[in-house]
């Protein structure tokens, strides 16, 4: 990797600022090792906390989709009371005394069904096939034993002009797992944006602790010139108290942005989950981007592939679902329950299944508010409000959305200019720091000079370094926005299958 993008620029860099920039490297190289910010993007997405959260928002997601597709298919139930005892006193007549009186009962029972049972998406109903035994045995004096069966039961039961759960879930659940894939990219195009603040920040905290060490080695040579020039006259106890105070405040200077290149050190190496031991140089990076990104197609992009549309699409059915169920809940409900079956009762169990009979059972309970005092009104409305507001929430952030994808793809289609002019200004700065340094000692520049061309060059190189940070940020940020690779042209996608297996 080249030290600035210059075979991107229109404009070819000077010898000195190559060489700085050389040498700022090198002493970076000659302790630690160098990563480039391609490799702390992949490291970001294997091994940061964010990257192990995006996995985990889409296995949740995965599972949940699952669930609700074995929600569709027959399930098959066992149900057992293996013990049912029961030892009590009751009321009973008898008809010898023609009167009632207290008898003990001492109860054994046993029940057991299986079935199989299919929710039915399109009206809300649940059909069942059963098969059931129960045993029961009175072990007070009479000693009577007796078993139940139904070998062969069909059972339905269909609510009528009720709130149907299962229409919902069939429209919400394959989008809940459609968002889960999407957030699943969201999170790891954040992932990236951290690495790369991460990363941007130790560069430019390496860089100018180098530019002040350069500064510092500076001020003590050109301190020891001033006292020989001093002595002769040359220049006068002013400059060079001004000499001596640039020494003093370079040294400042190195220890300050010392601290700084610890602390940016310390917060990479901890996203990226690596040892507290561990040290990374950075590299600038080169300028590799597309030099335009078209703002219809980005727009177009952030509504097909961004989470964020389909949020929410969620948030307006959710609020249609809340509206349909209080609409439902609180008016006129009810619920019809039908049997059809062979059944039998005998004391022993073989003659339980001879001679079975046929068993129909229907039932219908209705529920109908007759005087609430408006609180069904009432909920009816408010979930009516709510869905507006849902609608008109909808809407705002459509448009809040769209504007941040221009503004974002405004500011990436001029960031190239600013990037090339910053590092012109770079080359400029160092050629003319340089001569000024030359002249000073020379004796034809004052003090006052010399420091105000090192402040513009320190100034310069740190500027053309942020503006090239301000360019790998924003286009990440389009990335995350439209979650579309625009180098290769493509949606960012995921092995998805590989996060199941």
């Amino acid at each position: 990797m080249q030290q600035f993008n210059f075979q991107h620029s229109i404009f070819k860099p000077s010898r000195l600022i190559a060489i700085f920039l050389l040498s700022v490297q090198f002493a970076f190289a000659q302790q630690t090792d160098q990563m480039s910010i391609e490799e702390v993007i992949d490291r970001a997405t294997t091994t940061s906390l964010l990257a192990l959260k995006s996995t985990n928002i889409y296995l949740a997601g995965y599972w949940q989709y699952n669930s609700y597709k074995a929600s569709l298919l027959p399930q098959v139930n066992l149900k057992l009371t293996p013990v049912d005892y029961n030892r009590s006193f009751s009321q009973q007549w008898n008809s010898n005394e023609e009167a009632f009186a207290y008898y003990e009962t001492q109860t054994l029972n046993n029940y057991s069904t299986v079935s199989i049972d299919q929710n039915l998406a399109f009206s809300g109903g649940t059909l069942s096939l059963q098969s059931s035994l129960d045993h029961l045995e009175n072990l007070t004096d009479d000693q009577y034993s007796a078993f139940n069966a139904s070998p062969v039961q069909l059972a339905y039961t269909q609510p009528i002009l009720g709130f149907n759960d299962f229409k919902w879930k069939k429209k919400l659940s394959p989008l809940a797992y459609e968002l889960a894939k999407r957030e699943y990219l969201e999170v790891m195009q954040q992932a990236r944006l951290f690495a790369i603040n991460y990363y941007f920040d130790l560069l430019i905290a390496q860089v100018s602790l180098e530019i002040a060490k350069s500064n510092q080695a500076t001020s003590d040579t050109l301190y020891h010139i001033g006292l020989k020039r001093f002595e002769i006259a040359s220049i006068t106890k002013e400059d060079l108290l001004n000499l001596e105070l640039n020494k003093y405040s370079a040294s400042i200077e190195v220890a300050r942005t010392g601290k700084e290149v610890k602390v940016a050190q310390y917060n990479l190496t901890s996203f990226l989950g690596m040892s507290k031991d561990a040290l990374i140089t950075p590299m600038i990076p080169e300028n590799n981007f597309v030099k335009n990104i078209p703002l219809e197609k980005a727009i177009e992009n952030g509504m097909r592939y961004n989470p964020e549309p389909l949020r929410l699409e969620e948030s307006m059915l959710e609020a249609e679902k809340n509206l349909d169920q209080i609409n439902k809940d609180t008016r006129f409900n009810a619920n019809v329950v039908a049997q059809f079956g062979l059944n039998n009762s005998d004391k022993t169990l073989r003659q339980t299944y001879n001679n079975l009979t046929n068993r129909q059972a229907v039932a219908v309970g209705i529920q109908i508010p007759l005087v609430d005092w408006g609180q069904g009104k009432g909920e009816r409305m408010l979930a009516l409000k709510q869905m507006e507001v849902a609608q008109i929430e909808m809407e705002q952030s459509k448009m809040d959305f769209e504007q941040e994808i221009v503004l974002n793809v405004i500011d990436y289609n001029l960031q190239h200019q600013l990037v090339e002019n910053a590092l012109r200004a770079a080359e400029i700065s160092e050629e003319a720091y340089q001569l000024t340094k030359k002249r000073f000692i020379l004796g034809n520049v004052d003090v006052l000079k010399l420091n105000a061309s090192a402040e513009a060059r320190q100034q310069e190189k740190e500027s053309y370094i942020d503006a090239l940070y301000n360019l790998w940020r924003v286009y990440y940020e389009i990335q995350e926005l439209t979650l579309f690779d625009y180098g290769k042209d493509t949606p960012l996608s995921a092995d998805f299958d590989s996060m199941i297996k």
